[in-house]
């Protein structure tokens, strides 16, 4: 089975005033250990960075279309923007957690979904969206199945 390994960098920011996102560990309550901060009625900015390079040739969050912009290119590393706006999320239960897939459809390779555990504020929340640790990206290890046309995301870090 032949297998291509890269590193993907995420970075969220909000696009209103390039403001980072936070993220707290909740350890094994969740599915996931962390959860991503975020506002609704809010616009993010998702900036992917790809070792060695990946063509995106389009991307979605909950079954969105994201605009993608790609930044750079070279044999080494790519580098991509994409808009989301947050207008069509409700504000989490207390103790509720929201699960969706970013999803990148990769040029003649197939699809690579990232799951993000997010808990969403109101808009106009400054105090509790913002409690925890600043989320400067988070680090991705994925192998690429070429048999199988897929990837797998072996290692996930918060940074």
């Amino acid at each position: 089975m032949s297998k291509d390994k890269y590193s993907l960098t995420v970075n969220i920011k909000r696009d209103d005033d390039k403001a980072l996102v936070y993220y707290k560990q909740d350890g094994q309550r969740f599915e996931s250990n962390c959860t991503i901060k975020m506002n609704v009625e809010t616009t993010y900015k998702f900036l992917l960075n790809f070792r060695p390079s990946l063509k995106i040739k389009s991307g979605s969050l909950k079954n969105c279309a994201l605009l993608v912009k790609e930044e750079e290119f070279s044999p080494e590393a790519s580098s991509y923007s994409l808009l989301w706006i947050s207008n069509d999320v409700v504000v989490s239960k207390n103790k509720g957690r929201d699960h969706f897939t970013l999803s990148l459809t990769v040029q003649d390779l197939g699809t690579l979904e990232i799951p993000l555990q997010l808990k969403f504020y109101d808009a106009n929340d400054k105090s509790h969206s913002v409690w925890g640790n600043e989320l400067h990206h988070i680090e991705y290890e994925c192998i690429y199945k070429r048999d199988m046309f897929s990837f797998n995301i072996e290692k996930e870090v918060f940074r």
